[in-house]
């Protein structure tokens, strides 16, 4: 979808609604509950229509300054899903942990890491979700927040909680939005699908969040 825009005559308006998303995210971070610095130490790279984050983990660090940061990672990724729901925005990708070089100021990326979390975009996320790869297994993700169990047993940053408890407004909008094209795609299962799983998730009730 995004793709389309990025060739349509809405390019620009494109790009600046996305900017816009960053710096939305950016500025309801201090509201988020126990909002850590993690947050300027994130580094972003854009390319065709990916937008690639990553956030360092020190070898030298402990287990617990690992799992704060992935948390911090994870509540941002939220965050940033959220502000893409006011724009009918729906993305998906991958998070995991390895070998990776990032440049920001270049807008340069490079390493396993990147070929790791396109595979999971690809392959495995599927609907309009991130999910998080084996690699973050040894780190209790069940117990963290802002993460949900899914259907088939991978878990996935949950964006849409949070969204339906600040503002409402945005999932209300999102539903008739979604309507049309479950209504506009009927027979395509490969697009009805997509729209189909994000409907369940702002529809059901906040127990499906482990």
């Amino acid at each position: 979808m995004l793709l389309k825009k990025i060739n349509s005559d809405e390019s620009e308006r494109v790009m600046n609604i996305i900017s816009y998303m960053f710096e939305s995210a950016e500025k309801k971070w201090p509201y988020v509950k126990r909002a850590p610095i993690e947050l300027h130490q994130i580094k972003c790279v854009t390319f065709s229509d990916n937008i690639a984050m990553a956030l360092e983990l020190p070898e030298n660090e402990t287990l617990e300054e690992t799992k704060k940061k992935i948390q911090s990672f994870i509540t941002y990724i939220s965050v940033f899903q959220g502000a893409g729901l006011a724009y009918d925005y729906l993305f998906r990708g991958g998070i995991t942990i390895g070998e990776l070089y990032i440049d920001s100021c270049k807008n340069f990326i490079w390493g396993k890491a990147l070929v790791e979390t396109h595979m999971l975009e690809e392959k495995t996320a599927i609907y309009p979700r991130v999910v998080l790869g084996h690699q973050l297994d040894n780190f209790d993700i069940s117990e963290m927040e802002r993460i949900c169990k899914d259907f088939d047993g991978m878990y996935c940053i949950d964006y849409w909680s949070k969204v339906k408890e600040k503002t409402p407004e945005w999932i209300e909008n999102n539903k008739k939005m979604i309507k049309e094209i479950c209504d506009k795609y009927k027979g395509k299962e490969n697009v009805w699908q997509k729209y189909g799983w994000l409907k369940y998730h702002i529809e059901c009730d906040d127990e499906s969040v482990v």
